[in-house]
């Protein structure tokens, strides 16, 4: 193989590597996921077909999961896609009827959800990516309620990560204080789902598992477990080691000492944080040395001359 197809051949495997270290997460425009909704709702309901789910999840159609499993919470499949005779006469359920499908598509979506390796911290990402971004703090909130339903430890880690987020773009001036029971930024909501996972997690202080909103500095309490108790401890680490931009303002955490994670600047868009694409720099830069090296010598080779031959 000469020196020259080489180096072709590297870029080319090192391009061929790109998408691994890539959003492993498929994403499309918004009028795919209208259409693929559209069919999903006409596969469900009318033939109770739930392969929609099983491809989206094939696919790593993360966003697409999640819109499955909000539809199927707000009850949404049952009813048919347009009000024409043909399709109301084909769509016809009870209401128990269309509690039971909606709870069936709604526990195939979330056990597919909890399947996706990764996903927390992918949501995770695009929670902080929307941070800044005006009309957005319901999707946010979407998106910290899809962590608690994966659930897992990965999950408790990225809802740790806003523990202590106050940014809300959509209001201006200082933030209001919590009335009514609204929250106005999503730490709150971060610290309802966390309390509820950690109910199911051994070793947990009592009086965290205990904490409902309505107890007075319920939500200090849970902050204060965060940062300071050693069973939280774990969980602070692996934030530490993630790599990602906290919210600014975030706690000082011993586990923060020479740890990847930084604190974000106010008003920060960190649309990039947290990328894993320096081993593919690595790569390039090992094989790019490579072909110069032997470039190099093929171009020694080329100046040598045979000692047996006189001139």
């Amino acid at each position: 193989m000469t020196a020259t197809r080489f180096t072709s051949f590297c870029l080319l495997f090192a391009l061929g590597l790109v998408p691994l270290f890539a959003q492993q997460f498929n994403t499309k425009d918004k009028q795919w996921r209208l259409n693929e909704e559209l069919r999903a709702r006409g596969l469900i309901n009318q033939q109770h077909d739930f392969s929609p789910i099983d491809e989206a999840f094939a696919s790593k159609e993360a966003d697409q999961l999640i819109t499955y499993y909000y539809l199927a919470k707000n009850r949404q499949f049952g009813y048919p896609r347009w009000n024409t005779p043909e399709e109301v006469q084909k769509t016809q359920y009870t209401d128990e009827q269309r509690r039971a499908l909606n709870l069936e598509v709604q526990q195939r979506a979330e056990e597919r959800l909890r399947q996706l390796s990764g996903l927390p911290h992918y949501l995770g990402e695009r929670i902080e990516t929307l941070a800044t971004v005006l009309g957005k703090d319901s999707q946010r909130g979407a998106l910290i309620e899809s962590l608690s339903v994966i659930g897992d430890d990965e999950s408790i880690v990225e809802l740790g990560r806003f523990l202590f987020d106050d940014r809300n773009p959509d209001v201006t001036g200082p933030m209001p204080p919590l009335t009514l029971g609204v929250p106005k930024t999503i730490k709150y909501e971060v610290a309802g789902y966390l309390t509820g996972l950690l109910r199911r997690k051994p070793g947990v202080a009592e009086e965290i598992k205990a904490a409902a909103k309505s107890a007075p500095g319920w939500f200090e309490r849970v902050q204060h477990w965060w940062l300071k108790s050693g069973e939280a401890a774990p969980y602070r680490r692996k934030l530490a080691d993630l790599g990602v931009v906290l919210p600014p303002g975030y706690p000082p955490m011993a586990e923060l000492k020479g740890a990847k994670t930084t604190i974000s600047q106010v008003g920060a868009s960190n649309e990039l944080s947290g990328w894993r694409g320096w081993p593919l720099i690595v790569l390039l830069l090992v094989l790019l040395i490579a072909s110069i090296w032997l470039l190099v010598r093929k171009g020694r080779g080329r100046k040598r001359v045979n000692p047996c031959i006189t001139p």
